[in-house]
């Protein structure tokens, strides 16, 4: 991936100057030989953490087959919503979700680390951490299949500071 940015480099700071929209920006991306969907909107997402770029993560977002998947275990009925709408409503009601289920949602506790006014779950988050991880979740409980990786956690006492 930084061969490819590094090599095309001009091309995609030219096609992010002259799009209007985020989704100039995806289809951009897209066009470029081996980028499909889920890649266009990871290298979208990236490039929202340069400061001056000018469009957000909170605006826009593509949701993968995982994510699909995911929000078809979390909406019994989507009342019309495609996926990114799911997404977008799931995003906006976060707070008012945790309440009415009584969950433990304290975003400075979980976003310690950021400034106050980033402490939130983005639609990226959502996304990839949000319904994609259910899914791989749920068809791991209900439908008794395997998950595709284990993660095991390994206590080296590494001390990166």
């Amino acid at each position: 991936m930084i061969k490819f940015v590094f090599y095309n480099q001009d091309k995609i700071v030219n096609g992010v100057n002259v799009s209007a929209n985020q989704l100039e920006v995806f289809n951009h991306l897209k066009s470029f030989s081996g980028i499909g969907n889920f890649l266009a909107y990871q290298i979208f997402v990236d490039l929202t953490y340069i400061n001056k770029f000018p469009f957000t993560e909170m605006n826009f977002v593509v949701s993968g087959p995982g994510c699909e998947r995911g929000i078809n275990w979390i909406f019994s009925d989507r009342d019309g919503m495609n996926s990114e709408e799911c997404l977008f409503w799931f995003t906006l009601n976060q707070n008012k979700i945790s309440e009415e289920y009584k969950e433990k949602w304290d975003m400075d506790e979980i976003f310690h680390f950021l400034p106050k006014e980033e402490r939130t779950y983005t639609l990226m988050d959502m996304e990839n951490s949000g319904a994609c991880e259910i899914d791989k979740r749920c068809r791991t409980k209900f439908n008794n299949k395997r998950p595709k990786q284990k993660y095991y956690y390994q206590d080296n006492n590494l001390k990166l500071f």
